[in-house]
C-alpha cells in the first residue's frame, strides 16, 4: 500500500485537470507534497492512468476555452512539443531578417 493514497484519488484527479489544473495544484488540494505525488505516479498504475486520462482532459478544456494570451501560455506550456514558437533568422547579402511566428 502506498503511504497517504487513497483510491478515490484517481478520479478526483481526472475531474481536476478536467477544469485545467495540473496533478500539482490537485496536491494542494488533498494537501500531498509534489514529492508524494511523484512516488504516486512512478508506484501507482492507477494513478498513472488517471493522470494520463487527466492530461487528454486538460488538453480538451484549454482547446476550447476563447483565445487568449493566458490561454495561449497555458498551451504552449502544458504541450511544448505540439504548439511552440517558431523563430526563424534569413540571412541574405549584408542584410539580416528574423521572422517569428507563434
Amino acid at each position: 500500500m502506498i503511504a497517504n493514497y487513497k483510491s478515490e484519488y484517481s478520479k478526483q484527479l481526472v475531474e481536476h485537470m478536467s477544469k485545467g489544473y495540473t496533478v500539482e495544484s490537485f496536491g494542494v488540494l488533498i494537501n500531498e507534497s509534489k514529492e508524494t505525488l511523484s512516488n504516486w505516479l512512478n508506484t501507482n498504475s492507477e494513478f498513472k492512468e488517471a493522470e494520463r486520462l487527466g492530461n487528454k482532459q486538460a488538453r480538451k478544456w484549454a482547446e476550447n476555452q476563447p483565445f487568449s494570451v493566458a490561454i495561449m501560455f497555458y498551451i504552449k506550456n502544458r504541450l511544448p512539443n505540439e504548439y511552440e514558437e517558431i523563430k526563424e533568422i534569413i540571412l541574405k547579402k549584408n542584410k539580416v531578417t528574423f521572422n517569428e511566428n507563434s
